[in-house]
């Protein structure tokens, strides 16, 4: 038997990094890809989407599944509305209903997709797992496009990639099977879920199954197939400003925005637990009204209009004290993050970011102005720091611009956002907060509304105009996922160190995985949790999100070892 799980082993090896499974995960993550399974949807249309790429999923997973896989249609349970996990359904808010619809509502005819594994031959060794993965995606759509090393498109690798990597991995045990005979095993289940993306509801409804209570979980997101015990917390926020007339908010917001940065930073100098770097700590800035569109998301652009008049100062005169000022802003900025004009791409060999900005020299109903555009690198929130956020870099530009022209007696200025129809009363920002542990969500739920009144502050005190603090409402009733720590010698992390181990790989120093997920559901619920999966988190979120192929091959290499050596209690040390 030693001999045949030895075979076992060196099959998985060969057979995952087979031309045969890069066609089966290739076509079936391009067609999953091509559903828009967006929140930018109406409720309708959400619902049949999410049945249209389970359809997809089950249809392939029953070309092979046999009399053990048992597949459910598993109704989203509305009494999670009463737990304390429960996001409210944002996307569905109207007038009536500013947090959401009902969640009897909401999720009426919307389910998760279960694929239950019981095995042939039961077992007293190992442990049962549940492996969860979800197929819905942040916005905008785009659609699938392959090339020779990487699947393009919206959810390629957050997260139908991997879907795509556990319903390959599924058919790779099940073809063992065939070959080898049934393995003396532990059940597993594999949950396809809904609504990660906008707060984890689906995952909530999956985790209070009573029959999965004492199951080893392993969620899956795109890390790099490393594998960790815990994750940071992200809460997201929204901030409305409703300014009255004689008052700028396209002014006063580049303020708010270098004080909620600064508190990003203070939380970063405060974090001091072993499993979480600090560089997983920040505030981001996700949109600002019609620049950005989701919150978790690090905006790459924003464009502002100035109008600038002077009786004494020529136009040259008055550009270049805009230059200076930027650029002593831009200084400003770079003195917290690091310079991407100055790194090169190694895909490309150019600088990763071509230019920090442009000032442009525009007419503006008749009068003379500028137009500054301000570039970043997009990506998702949790790689923070390995992008670069336009809205934060214009948060410290615009302020010092803003307090360098208040100085001048002889300059009226104004600044609007580039955009049509900007009301310069109101303005509309959502951003998120990554934390730990140390940090509980209440407390920075405070420190962020003190932050944006403390920028508020200070534009009130150069311009010598006051405003109540109450034109700014900062509410957080989207996302709020907590950080999660789990044990680091968990039956599941020994699982997938069992498999870089049969892989011949190092297995690395557990630490906190950069991003959150709902691996938080099942960690701060009694659940040995992992995470886990493909794909590179940087291009999450992102306008260019794609994985790797080779990533695919190498996350179902990694995933069926660690599967098998779960269920079956085998190791290295028993092949």
């Amino acid at each position: 038997m030693e001999k045949d799980f030895q075979q076992i082993i060196e099959y998985i090896r060969e057979r995952s990094q087979s031309s045969e499974y890069r066609q089966f995960m290739i076509d079936l993550l391009t067609e999953m890809i091509n559903v828009r399974n967006t929140p930018d949807q109406p409720l309708d249309v959400i619902s049949a989407n999410e049945h249209k790429v389970f359809d997809i999923l089950k249809t392939r997973l029953q070309s092979f599944a046999g009399s053990d896989i048992t597949f459910e249609k598993s109704p989203i349970n509305p009494e999670i509305a009463k737990h304390p996990y429960y996001t409210h359904p944002y996307y569905t808010a109207d007038k009536d209903h500013p947090n959401g619809l009902p969640a009897e509502q909401v999720y009426k005819d919307r389910y998760n997709l279960f694929a239950v594994v019981k095995p042939k031959k039961s077992s007293d060794n190992g442990k049962p797992v549940l492996l969860n993965a979800h197929v819905d995606t942040v916005a905008p759509f785009y659609p699938a496009r392959v090339d020779e090393t990487y699947v393009h498109g919206r959810g390629s690798c957050d997260d139908k990639g991997l879907v795509t990597t556990l319903a390959a991995s599924m058919k790779l045990l099940a073809e063992i099977e065939e070959k080898f005979g049934p393995l003396p095993a532990q059940p597993r289940v594999y949950q396809f879920v809904i609504e990660e993306e906008t707060g984890g509801n689906g995952s909530l409804s999956a985790m209070l199954d009573p029959r999965f209570k004492n199951y080893q979980a392993i969620i899956c997101e795109s890390t790099s197939c490393i594998a960790y015990p815990a994750n940071r917390g992200a809460m997201w926020f929204k901030m409305e400003m409703n300014l009255p007339a004689d008052y700028n908010t396209a002014q006063a917001i580049p303020f708010i925005f270098v004080e909620f940065a600064q508190e990003g930073q203070k939380l970063r100098d405060e974090t001091n637990e072993p499993l979480f770097p600090k560089s997983y700590v920040h505030v981001n800035l996700g949109s600002m009204n019609t620049f950005g569109q989701h919150p978790a998301t690090v905006q790459d652009y924003a464009a502002w209009d100035l109008k600038v008049k002077s009786g004494s100062l020529s136009a040259d005169k008055i550009a270049a004290i805009l230059h200076e000022s930027i650029r002593a802003g831009l200084d400003e900025y770079l003195k917290h993050y690091e310079d991407r004009t100055k790194q090169i791409n190694p895909e490309t060999n150019e600088p990763k970011l071509k230019e920090h900005y442009r000032l442009t020299p525009i007419d503006q109903d008749g009068e003379s102005g500028f137009k500054l555009e301000i570039f970043g690198i997009g990506g998702h929130m949790s790689t923070l720091l390995l992008c670069d956020n336009a809205l934060i870099k214009s948060g410290y530009i615009l302020s010092r611009v803003i307090s360098v022209l208040e100085e001048h007696s002889d300059i009226e200025a104004h600044v609007a956002l580039s955009e049509k129809a900007f009301d310069p009363t109101k303005l509309l920002v959502t951003g998120g907060v990554g934390f730990t542990a140390v940090h509980p969500m209440a407390g920075l739920q405070d420190r962020m509304r003190q932050a944006a009144v403390r920028g508020l502050e200070r534009y009130s005190q150069l311009t010598k105009k006051s405003v109540s603090a109450q034109g700014i409402r900062l509410t957080f009733d989207m996302l709020h996922n907590e950080a999660y720590i789990s044990d680091v010698d968990s039956p599941a992390m020994k699982a997938m160190e069992t498999a870089h181990k049969m892989m011949n790989l190092p297995w690395p120093e557990p630490v906190a995985w950069r991003a959150s997920c709902d691996a938080r559901i099942y960690g701060n619920n009694g659940f040995d949790t992992v995470t886990f999966g493909p794909g590179d988190a940087a291009y999450a979120h992102g306008d260019h999100e794609r994985i790797a192929i080779g990533d695919l091959h190498k996350g179902l290499e990694m995933i069926t070892l660690a599967t098998l050596s779960l269920i079956t209690g085998r190791d290295e040390s028993t092949k």
